[in-house]
């Protein structure tokens, strides 16, 4: 029988390990490893939210300007060709364009009027019950809410947008395409609204803004 003895300072197979120095520059690796993987995530996950608002509100303001874009296209829709009209007060004139109808001389608010809803010559309805909705609306920015809004004779006000419009401009021109503050005048009406996103973009450190716009032409004109 031969029997092996280790050498001096040899470990045996029972007490083989790491030591202090290797478990520390083990437990660093892992620690930047994991670090770095999250880092990532969480850098992905705010890009992806990032362009998820970014796509949100822009998709915002195509939508407002459409709904915007289809009361404009039918301002001044009387067939009947009343001239004035019982809502929201008897004797009220029937005109299709009123510019800034709040007074404050800021081009965020527009009033029109037509007949549309039904076609019947009662701009809003009759005396006392103005039931036909769209017919007289005010659509204006609400600046303390960031929305674009539709108030109509009634009274009733719905919003058209999320809480991210930042500004609402309408711009005035004439048939020679200048621009006008006489509503007679107006015939074709310019609509820009700008929204802005909620998050902060992460490349440029801030939040981000769109514009969009189109021009109707009045149908009266």
């Amino acid at each position: 029988m031969v029997t092996v003895t280790p050498a001096p300072g040899a470990r045996s197979g029972s007490q083989k390990g790491f030591t202090l120095v290797e478990l520390l520059v083990a437990l660093m690796v892992t620690i930047a490893v994991v670090g770095g993987a999250t880092l990532l995530a969480v850098q992905m996950q705010g890009s992806y939210q990032a362009q998820m608002d970014s796509a949100s509100v822009q998709q915002d303001a195509r939508y407002v300007l459409e709904e915007v874009t289809r009361y404009l296209r039918q301002a001044g829709n009387n067939p009947y060709r009343v001239t004035t009209t019982s809502c929201p007060a008897a004797g009220t004139p029937f005109l299709p364009i009123r510019i800034n109808p709040d007074g404050d001389l800021l081009n965020d608010d527009v009033r029109i009027q037509m007949d549309a809803n039904p076609t019947n010559g009662l701009i809003g309805g009759a005396t006392g019950a103005c039931g036909e909705t769209e017919e007289d609306v005010t659509i204006f920015h609400d600046a303390a809410n960031r929305t674009v809004s539709v108030t109509d004779s009634n009274g009733a006000t719905r919003s058209l947008s999320d809480a991210a419009v930042t500004s609402l401009l309408f711009a005035y021109r004439d048939p020679s395409h200048n621009v006008t503050t006489n509503p007679a005048n107006v015939a074709f009406i310019q609509t820009t609204v700008t929204v802005e996103t909620r998050s902060r973009d992460l490349n440029q450190a801030r939040t981000l803004q769109y514009t969009v716009a189109s021009e109707v032409r009045v149908r009266s004109r």
